[in-house]
């Protein structure tokens, strides 16, 4: 799959979790134990706003709607403009844990909120069962890359986690990054 279409995927299916997000869910406990959904869904909103923060030439975000669901719309077409410039695969970009390129970049992204789209769906009781043909691709795309050295305390995963292959490969995705999957 292209990464801009894996990346737009994805943010898809951020949002048609948000969708059914309501106010009485923002204070839930999330699988990211330190987060709750609120804290979730900024992060993903934030990650989506640093893309332009972060880039050789950084351009700032466009303003924040107060809507969460507006706030990830705006955050999340104004990412998929950067990385679907004519330059957005080659260029660099720098965040806290070093320089990457866009082609490397989009794909971290990708990862992050469809894994984040996970974690949501299961704090607010949603189906856990998000874009299978997405999910099993960036399954197969972070097993070759999260070993060892990405997990444990002060990490970015924890350990994985027992996750049958009957299930979902958003699920199984999930696991393989350090959730319990019920």
């Amino acid at each position: 799959m292209h990464p801009l279409l894996a990346h737009q995927r994805a943010q898809d299916a951020f949002a048609g979790v948000l969708a059914n997000v309501s106010p009485d869910h923002l204070g839930a406990p999330t699988p990211c134990t330190e987060w709750t959904a609120k804290d979730l869904i900024e992060h993903v909103i934030g990650g989506n706003e640093y893309v332009g923060k972060w880039a050789d030439n950084p351009i700032e975000p466009p303003p924040r709607p107060d809507n969460i669901a507006d706030a990830h719309r705006t955050a999340a077409a104004a990412a998929h403009e950067i990385f679907a410039g004519p330059d957005g695969m080659s260029t660099m970009f720098n965040p806290p844990f070093g320089q990457v390129p866009g082609q490397l970049f989009i794909g971290m992204r990708t990862a992050d909120v469809l894994t984040h789209a996970w974690d949501l769906a299961a704090a607010t009781g949603q189906s856990t069962d998000l874009d299978a043909e997405l999910a099993t691709e960036q399954l197969a795309a972070v097993r070759a890359v999260v070993g060892p050295q990405f997990r444990g305390p002060g990490k970015p995963f924890g350990e994985e986690q027992p996750c049958s292959s009957e299930r979902a490969p958003a699920d199984q995705l999930a696991a393989f990054l350090g959730r319990k999957v019920q």
